[in-house]
């Protein structure tokens, strides 16, 4: 989103309409390009860590992550020969080969030395032999009299028009990406969610494609790997319906490290200057990384809005945030995050003499993390923020849930 410019005319619903138009068809380009594929990306560590196991072992438990369906082709490897490595999950009498004629495909025959059952992909063949939205209402004093009746004046009314304006203009353009952040969070976690980031079996004798950066490829048994046979601009990859199939083994742990996404809702304090305070509905979106499993730096916006009788107020923040997340209990994990940015706060109309201030803002509080899969938790957040009027610094309370996308 860096470089982004939001422009936004008209009324903040005709934003949220474009803009909803706008993340339905991102959120479509997202899923059509993040089909996941039936192939494995193996790590370089994992794969030394595998030539150091047993030949007739390695196929058993093999951590990998699935890759999309835009990621580079792999060339098919030539029909499956089970090799010499063929021991039954007890390691005593090996199993029988399934007899087919080559090329076959597909079949829903399976390699049962495991003990597991079916594979997941089955493979092409086998060789024989092996926010309270923004008032809508008037300004007050609509039907104004004479100012010495208590009436309001004109000048009055052009500087609440304006501030209202303002308030609109605002709105919308927060609107506009909030509902944008919501339809590609809803895409993010549809793909992420769904993909498989953790351990999968196979064949001891399943081929390995080796994919170079120069477009070059070639194919190593599993059982043939030795330790340094991958150069280092090759990327291993596992395809799930050659050899024998492929099974899932079961999901890795939460992964944190990298990317992050942070998408949530909830409600927070505004400070209106004066010692005033108004609840409002707030939005929020994070777009950050976290340097290994605990430290994450994410750069944070919120926007709340709320209304009170015939006048409307809002608030929207944007800036830096660290958050540490040490606690781990299994699925559940606790920390704590800390912020500062800049605050826009307005109101006006009604009760509210019209209002507007930017200060700085700083955050503190606590976050819970639910660990969904691998890449997908859910996370609540409590805490409070100091907004640093010109008048007084104040302090306000906020909370929040949502989903962070690893």
């Amino acid at each position: 989103m860096q470089g982004c410019k939001v422009v936004v005319k008209g009324s903040p619903l005709r934003a949220l309409r474009q803009a909803s138009l706008a993340g339905l068809l991102v959120a479509m380009t997202i899923l059509q390009s993040a089909c996941l594929s039936p192939t494995f990306t193996v790590s370089r560590d994992e794969m030394e860590r595998l030539a150091k196991v047993e030949p007739s072992q390695r196929g058993r438990q093999i951590h990998a992550v699935q890759r999309f369906s835009t990621a580079p082709d792999v060339p098919a490897a030539p029909p499956f020969e089970p090799g010499p490595q063929q021991l039954a999950s007890d390691g005593s009498t090996p199993p029988v080969p399934v007899a087919v004629p080559v090329p076959i495909g597909p079949h829903y025959s399976y390699y049962g030395g495991y003990g597991w059952g079916d594979p997941f992909y089955t493979p092409y063949y086998v060789r024989s032999g092996g926010g309270g939205a923004v008032g809508g209402a008037g300004v007050a004093g609509s039907s104004a009299g004479p100012a010495d009746h208590g009436g309001v004046s004109e000048a009055a009314k052009a500087v609440a028009s304006k501030g209202k304006a303002d308030r609109e203009s605002l709105a919308g353009a927060a609107a506009a990406i909030m509902v944008t952040a919501i339809v590609v969070g809803i895409g993010l976690a549809a793909t992420e969610g769904a993909r498989h980031d953790g351990y999968v079996a196979v064949h001891p004798h399943h081929p390995v494609h080796l994919l170079s950066s120069d477009g070059s490829h070639r194919i190593l048994a599993l059982d043939d790997v030795r330790p340094g046979d991958l150069r280092t601009d090759e990327t291993a990859v596992l395809v799930g319906q050659e050899g024998m199939g492929l099974w899932l083994r079961g999901r890795a742990p939460l992964d944190r490290e990298g990317f992050t996404y942070q998408l949530g809702g909830g409600y927070t304090g505004v400070s209106l200057g004066g010692g005033t305070m108004q609840p409002a509905g707030m939005g929020e979106l994070a777009l950050g990384v976290f340097l290994n499993q605990m430290v994450g730096v994410v750069a944070r916006g919120q926007f709340g809005s709320g209304t009170l009788g015939m006048g409307d107020y809002l608030t929207l923040r944007t800036g830096a945030e660290a958050q540490l997340i040490p606690l781990d209990l299994g699925r559940l994990h606790m920390g704590l995050y800390g912020g500062a940015g800049m605050e826009w706060a307005k109101a006006g109309g009604g009760e509210f003499a019209e209002f507007s201030e930017k200060r700085p803002y700083y955050a503190l509080g606590g976050l819970i993390e639910i660990e969904w899969t691998t890449r997908l938790a859910m996370f609540f957040r409590y805490g409070a923020n100091l907004a640093q009027s010109s008048s007084a610094a104040m302090w306000t309370q906020a909370g929040a849930f949502g989903l962070s996308i690893y």
